[in-house]
């Protein structure tokens, strides 16, 4: 049951991915960077259900939970393959910004050196030589700071790929600001744009994309301390999968009529986001899937946020219904009109290009920095050379 369970997931990560061929071969081929994105999600998933699984525990629960992932799953690839669809009926075999703009990319870089410069001041510049444990520690009350530093990092790399700038000095000087950053995922993210975007500017060799993904791979591995303890890497590692292990006790407390469904309040709880704790310091830490947090883990929220899986909160808020709030996530309503623009085409607009480009695979495009004020900040600054 389990196996056929994953395998019918895997159809929903897949199929929209089949459709990008038809497509001009700018967008053919950040689409399907974006799917694989998906795909490599679908990994995720299947590893942390097969390993809570085997347990032999809450199966009934837990067949749930990966039902209500299935069902919002087919849904979205659903809408994704019609706007592919409607793609390929318009015929979109012609370049995506036909006219080449070029716009200026200092402001970009120096707003990323400037933020990150305080946001080392405030550590006492330990970040500098230890970013992983400056990430860990160094980030309360400045965390705007540490999502800035990386939203105009990756604004300029965007930026330096319109303008077909000097490719390995771009991509040299990213993974050097994802690894100061901390972040594996960061890191670890910036691989598939590297290789999509040295393809589409015709950059690079086969060579150079392995040495650099090496080099990417050896860094993340450098920031999990992979190198000072070996062995317990695969401890810590264990704990990237396992998204299900915290979300089937919603699923167990609604098997046993024990769930108070919030009935949207997790939901618009995430309006949080948008309030940097600096200007309030009473944001509460509990919101959004945070919530959960702090109803099965009292008093935790503010210290971490452990995995509750996907759509969990959705299931808190509406059960089954809860597939109607993950289309109306935000990132997922912006990540449906970045598929229309690059697959439909129907206005070559070098902004809205450029921002969908952004949001589907540029990791720290809408890292940690709210949606919206991504796109206003990156379109303020995207200013034409004339």
């Amino acid at each position: 049951m389990s196996d056929l369970l994953l395998v019918v997931l895997f159809a929903s990560y897949l199929s929209p991915l089949f459709f990008c061929k038809y497509l001009n071969r700018q967008s053919r081929l950040i689409l399907a960077t974006f799917f694989i994105y998906r795909f490599i999600e679908f990994s995720f998933v299947a590893i942390s259900f097969s390993i809570e699984w085997d347990k032999g525990n809450n199966q009934d629960a837990l067949y749930l939970n990966i039902l209500n992932i299935i069902i919002i799953n087919y849904i979205i690839s659903l809408i994704y393959i019609c706007i592919l669809r409607k793609g390929i009926v318009k015929k979109n075999i012609s370049s995506i910004c036909e006219k080449e703009i070029i716009f200026y990319e200092i402001p970009y870089l120096s707003l990323s050196l400037v933020l990150y410069y305080f946001y080392l001041l405030h550590g006492n510049f330990l970040g500098l030589f230890d970013p992983r444990q400056a990430y860990q520690s160094s980030r309360a009350g400045v965390g705007f700071l540490w999502a800035g530093y990386i939203f105009f990092i990756s604004s300029w790399v965007l930026v330096r790929y319109n303008n077909k700038s000097n490719y390995v000095v771009t991509f040299m000087v990213y993974a050097l600001a994802a690894y100061q950053s901390g972040s594996k995922g960061l890191l670890i993210g910036i691989i598939a744009p590297f290789i999509a975007f040295g393809y589409l500017n015709k950059k690079g060799s086969k060579p150079f994309f392995i040495t650099a993904i090496l080099l990417a791979i050896v860094g993340a591995l450098n920031l999990f301390s992979a190198f000072d303890d070996p062995v317990a890497i695969f401890e810590r590692a264990k704990s990237y999968f396992d998204m299900f292990h915290n979300s089937v006790m919603v699923y167990e407390d609604y098997l046993d009529d024990q769930f108070t469904f919030q009935y949207g309040a997790i939901y618009l709880s995430s309006i949080w986001q948008y309030v940097p704790r600096i200007l309030y310091e009473e944001k509460p830490y509990a919101w959004g899937v945070a919530s959960l947090v702090e109803m099965y883990f009292p008093g935790i929220a503010s210290r971490g946020t452990p995995s509750f899986g996907q759509y969990t909160a959705e299931f808190a808020d509406f059960g089954f219904f809860g597939f109607i709030l993950a289309l109306l996530n935000l990132n997922q309503i912006a990540s449906f009109i970045s598929v229309h623009i690059l697959a439909c085409n129907s206005k070559k607009n070098r902004l809205l290009t450029l921002s969908a480009i952004g949001i589907l695979v540029v990791p720290g495009f809408n890292f940690h920095v709210p949606l919206l004020v991504a796109i206003l900040l990156f379109s303020i600054l995207l200013i034409e050379k004339k």
